[in-house]
């Protein structure tokens, strides 16, 4: 992939995909469509492909949950480092 005559990273080539007990769980605590593709048993999800609907969910928020503590209770245990 190009950008701007720049080599873009393919993502699928040097990570693994998801397992299905994470992305369920990140399509509920996103509340995502159950009719999400990414949603689907069996489907084949990269964590990149949840980068948007991340932002979306976070921006989406009152100021009031939009903490450290909201962001821990949906990503926490996905957390590799800091």
């Amino acid at each position: 992939m190009y950008r701007l005559g720049v080599e873009k990273s393919d993502y699928t080539k040097r990570t693994t995909t998801l397992a299905e007990t994470v992305f369920a769980d990140l399509c509920e605590k996103l509340t995502l469509s159950e009719d999400d593709p990414r949603c689907q048993p069996g489907a084949t999800v990269y964590a990149p492909e949840f980068f948007n609907s991340i932002k979306r969910y976070f921006n989406k928020l009152p100021a009031e949950k939009a903490n450290q503590e909201e962001v821990d209770r949906v990503l926490g245990d996905y957390l590799d480092s800091c």
